[in-house]
């Protein structure tokens, strides 16, 4: 099971209710490979990332890099 949370934007307006976090080599192998879709408020937080893949991926998705401060 991954750590959830939410994501807030500088203004602390939540941005995301539900965000997963892979943090594991696991966690990230597996990503979203196997979901038919995610909820619209959804996010997955993979930590290091520097690339993602789009293989055999059923739906469509929004990418943000983030970057610490």
């Amino acid at each position: 099971m991954l750590r959830t949370g939410r994501l807030y934007n500088s203004e602390g307006e939540c941005l995301l209710n539900k965000v997963e976090i892979a943090d594991t080599f696991a966690a990230r192998l597996k990503g979203l490979l196997g979901r038919a879709g995610i909820e619209k408020d959804y996010g997955l937080l993979i930590s290091p990332c520097s690339s993602i893949h789009m293989f055999f991926m059923k739906f469509p998705i929004d990418v943000f890099f983030l970057k610490a401060r």
